[in-house]
């Protein structure tokens, strides 16, 4: 089951996709059974606020063994609510919160677990929602509808906002929708693991960062942008952006006359002024997060040129994915790997896994004497 609102969804008469969605899911979770049974469909953000304090005065009145995933949608939410999850878990409750961006410390109830979220207005786990295994099995979730710039965004009654969901007691959705929120929950705390264990491998201070992007918005740069944006932000590091589409073409991706005076390292205005608009829009949501950053257009393929340009520029940190570790026989050859890399730097390289995990593979480049995070 995909739980996220697919293309497919989508109809004429209802073009939010949460039909479509419900359909899908009953058809995958059913198989061979019986029909789902409980459903409640609502449309009132006042009716979805009544079931959420019904669900949450549930959880809170039983003494042990209540659990209860809820979406919060953003950590700004989570704070508004966080005297009366405190209560929630004061009571004994197991509470698992999704949402995107990270609530202060002293917000979090000490015994509740914060899952951080990337920004989808289509995923599931970014809605609004409440699902409990126990004591009453029941699942709540409300699709923000909204236009897509206000998602996630302001009260209930601000004009505009507007949700659409269901409430089921069927236990086979109500186990599904946990399965999965709880297996983004698993993955969410072996990522803060292996970030712990990175952060206490890493040289410091980290002042620059360098990692790879392309024209094109792949789910893979994506990620890698993501997760370069958080140890920049961490370390109120400069992320420098290396786009590889640059050096595939036959012609130089800076203008003949002044060249050498491009050069460099290039911002926001620069990429505009040489066509390169969507890797300025990369830089401009970066600059928005408060990264300060910039990019490099190669003029040539393979490690070996990005190693320079990193001697060039002081970088601290080299962040690649791990489809570049041991690559196909085309990047290989380009110049593309792990191998190649470590052959032509001795700056400290980090490598994205699929799953967001983040590994060392230079730890050797640290020498007696360096300071670690």
């Amino acid at each position: 089951m995909h739980w996220a609102i697919e293309k497919e969804d989508r109809t004429d008469s209802d073009p939010t996709g949460v039909d479509g969605f419900v359909k899908r899911m009953e058809s995958e979770l059913r198989g061979d059974g019986p029909p789902m049974e409980g459903f409640h469909f609502l449309n009132s953000p006042m009716d979805m606020l009544t079931f959420t304090r019904e669900i949450e005065d549930e959880i809170r009145s039983r003494e042990q063994g209540a659990d209860l995933y809820v979406g919060f949608q953003t950590a700004e939410k989570m704070i508004i609510e966080g005297k009366r999850y405190q209560k929630i878990v004061e009571a004994g409750a197991k509470v698992v919160a999704f949402g995107q961006g990270v609530p202060p410390e002293t917000v979090i109830p000490s015994d509740m677990q914060w899952v951080t979220l990337d920004r989808s207005t289509t995923a599931l786990a970014n809605q609004w929602y409440l699902v409990s295994t126990s004591p009453t099995p029941i699942g709540f979730v409300a699709w923000e509808t909204s236009a897509e710039g206000r998602f996630a965004k302001g009260g209930l009654s601000e004009p505009g906002k507007m949700f659409k969901g269901f409430a089921t007691n069927d236990t086979r959705v109500v186990n599904a929708i946990v399965s999965h929120l709880e297996d983004l929950n698993q993955q969410n705390r072996s990522l803060q693991s292996a970030r712990i264990a990175l952060k206490t491998q890493l040289k410091t201070p980290i002042k620059k960062i360098m990692t790879l992007t392309e024209r094109s918005e792949s789910v893979l740069m994506k990620l890698l942008r993501s997760q370069a944006a958080e140890l920049a932000n961490a370390n109120s590091a400069d992320l420098i952006l290396f786009e590889l589409s640059a050096a595939s073409y036959l012609a130089s991706p800076y203008p003949e006359e002044d060249r050498s005076k491009w050069i460099r390292i290039l911002n926001e205005r620069d990429l505009m002024l040489f066509g390169r608009s969507p890797i300025a829009k990369q830089l401009n949501q970066l600059e928005n997060s408060g990264i300060s950053a910039g990019a490099i257009l190669p003029t040539t393929h393979g490690f070996r040129h990005l190693a320079e340009w990193a001697e060039k520029e002081n970088i601290d940190v080299i962040i690649i994915p791990f489809s570049l570790v041991d690559p196909g026989l085309l990047e290989r050859l380009r110049g593309y790997s792990l191998r190649q890399l470590l052959e032509n730097t001795s700056r400290q390289v980090v490598v994205v896994d699929e799953d967001g995990t983040m590994w060392h593979a230079n730890p050797e480049s640290l020498t007696a004497g360096d300071q670690v995070a």
